[in-house]
């Protein structure tokens, strides 16, 4: 089952880039794409979520913390959002822990917060500005919590969530 929830969050990272590269790049002949990708991508957060309690706290936090950060602003990600509540609502809603969700909530806010400043370069120091721009406090959370419990399926979950996102975000760059 471990292996299954890695897989997905990958996957999960891969669309969620490309969701975010066809919105910000106005693609009009991958709308449709777009809205199936968000679709799909909504799913499999619902399916890493049901898999694993410790996991759904992780992200549902990041869900909401993106979404308390104005993030999820365009159709494929609304849709996105919606498959995912969809799957929730018809499978049942996974056990949430309400302290790991406020410290990821947190987390997960700052992190789009602080991105949002490092990309109006209203951080004045370049290295700050730099590291704010790799999101990380969700992730050094994460780690912390992983490291605290001992249970690493958090921290792997994101880090390979991220790791498809970040390979997306590069092979988007080329094309």
């Amino acid at each position: 089952m471990t292996s299954e929830i890695l897989a997905a969050a990958f996957v999960t990272g891969i669309l969620v880039k490309i969701v975010d590269q066809i919105e910000d790049k106005k693609i009009k002949l991958m709308e449709n794409v777009n809205v199936f990708l968000g679709i799909t991508y909504g799913f499999l957060i619902a399916y890493v979520m049901l898999k694993s309690e410790i996991v759904a706290s992780l992200w549902m936090a990041a869900v909401l913390g993106n979404i308390i950060a104005g993030k999820i602003d365009a159709p494929g990600h609304r849709l996105g959002i919606f498959s995912m509540m969809l799957m929730l609502a018809v499978f049942g809603f996974p056990k949430i822990d309400a302290y790991l969700l406020v410290i990821f909530v947190l987390a997960a806010y700052f992190d789009e917060f602080l991105k949002g400043l490092s990309d109006k370069r209203k951080i004045k120091n370049k290295a700050i500005a730099k590291i704010a721009s790799y999101r990380l406090l969700l992730e050094a959370s994460a780690f912390a919590v992983s490291f605290y419990t001992g249970r690493w399926i958090l921290f792997a979950s994101i880090l390979l969530f991220d790791i498809g996102y970040i390979i997306a975000a590069k092979l988007g760059k080329r094309y």
